[in-house]
């Protein structure tokens, strides 16, 4: 690999964590995993009754991985001062 193919390469991995750093800003719920961001759309092991979602609790909506080290650090840093 030669230094300008590295160069390209580093610079987007850089753009890429830019991005999402941004999007984790922005944007920083996102739809949950186990439901696909549909509340309620889970049924009971009967097949019955609908529940909420477990792991979101019936909003459809998840903290993003991003934002839940963002909000780590930050708790870190508070603690620190």
């Amino acid at each position: 690999m030669t230094l300008k193919s590295s160069a390209i390469v580093a610079a987007t991995l850089l753009g890429l964590a830019l991005a999402y750093y941004l999007e984790c800003a922005i944007w920083p719920w996102g739809k949950c995993s186990r439901c696909d961001g549909t509340p309620g759309k889970n049924m009971s092991p009967a097949g019955k009754h609908w529940r909420p979602c477990r792991r979101c609790g019936g909003t459809g909506k998840q903290l993003r991985v991003g934002r839940r080290v963002w909000n780590f650090i930050q708790r870190r840093r508070q603690a620190g001062q």
